[in-house]
């Protein structure tokens, strides 16, 4: 007896009963996975949806999996730069050591802090091993010049260990010339702006717009903050509006009182504040008012008068005030182009932003 076939309504109406594996967690929880899509094609997803619909839908995950790509490779990054970090320190430090109590003069001695004739000989110290590291990776050296200070050699011989591990640190992150091959290999930063060149055509066009704005400075904001959309992606909630990416990034005013580190637990999980998002920001805006663009400039400038008539501050609060709202204007603008709007002219009064 021949069996039937099936009809293509049958066929169609048909879901893939496959999925991928899920992990337990604590207490026997099940994760669920939000980043590997289904091995079955698009087209078994789809249903009675319009071609339209299918497309969008096979947007969104590769969207969400280009910036779970950002945010792994940022994390990464920061992982290099902090320990580079580390073993700068580190290696000051023994500087420091080696010039306690060498230099004092008169009755200033090194007691807790080092005394500024013996800091000065420190940095010195620490200026020529860094230039003896240089000529020593360097391949065309004709011959090493003198060296000041009399503990270089001893110094060389107990930091060079730091100094090659920061060196393969720093070529880790912001790529290096790789002699064999004859070409530079990227580094995690060069991976950052590749990745960030793929993100939404209108996004890249308006931050290569703005002066001081560079792609890795994109990648750093999408690394911390994931999606910027209003529904968001999984495993990301969105921001359903600008207010709440200024909060994550550590420019939200909470309780009336603008976000920074507090002692008291509750208050500090309130505030929600993490010092390294917060200096992605302040490291834009310097960069932002020393590039000179003008739409941010002019911003800048309005609010400083602006804070100046307020109440009498000195000039530095005045500036880092002014370079906050600043800040805000950037993220509100990069919020509104994410979400397919047009940024805010320069229309707007002074006080539609808190301070």
């Amino acid at each position: 007896m021949k069996k039937k076939k099936k009809s293509n309504a049958a066929i169609a109406q048909l879901t893939p009963r496959e999925t991928l594996p899920r992990e337990k967690g604590r207490g026997g929880q099940v994760k669920s996975d939000t980043h590997a899509p289904c091995a079955a094609p698009a087209s078994a997803f789809t249903g009675g949806l319009d071609q339209s619909g299918a497309d969008a839908q096979t947007d969104s995950v590769e969207l969400a999996e280009l910036i779970r790509k950002i945010s792994e490779t940022w994390r990464e990054r920061q992982d290099m730069h902090r320990a580079e970090k580390s073993l700068t320190l580190q290696i000051r430090a023994v500087a420091r050591r080696l010039c306690r109590g060498r230099t004092c003069v008169g009755e200033t001695k090194c007691a807790l802090k080092l005394c500024k004739p013996c800091a000065e000989q420190a940095d010195l110290l620490y200026d020529e091993a860094n230039k003896l590291h240089k000529l020593q990776c360097s391949a065309k050296i004709k011959e090493v010049p003198e060296f000041k200070h009399p503990y270089i050699v001893r110094y060389d011989s107990a930091v060079r260990p730091f100094l090659e591990a920061r060196r393969l640190l720093n070529d880790r992150r912001q790529g290096f010339q790789d002699k064999t091959r004859g070409a530079r290999m990227p580094g995690f930063e060069g991976a950052l702006e590749t990745l960030a060149l793929q993100l939404p055509a209108d996004v890249v066009e308006w931050v290569k717009s703005v002066r001081g704005v560079s792609l890795l400075s994109l990648a750093a904001i999408v690394g911390e903050a994931g999606d910027l959309s209003r529904e968001g992606h999984a495993p990301w909630r969105g921001y359903a509006n600008p207010a709440k990416l200024w909060k994550r990034m550590g420019l939200a005013l909470v309780n009336g009182e603008r976000q920074r580190k507090c002692a008291d637990t509750e208050k500090g999980t309130a505030m929600g504040y993490s010092p390294i998002r917060r200096s992605i920001v302040w490291n834009i805006g310097e960069c932002m008012i020393k590039a000179g663009d003008k739409h941010y400039r002019a911003i800048y400038d309005t609010r400083k008068i602006y804070e100046a008539t307020k109440i009498e501050k000195p000039p530095i609060l005045i500036h880092r005030r002014a370079k906050r709202y600043m800040e805000k204007r950037f993220l509100l603008d990069l919020w509104r182009v994410w979400n397919g709007m047009p940024p805010k002219g320069l229309g707007e009064t002074a006080t539609e932003l808190a301070a």
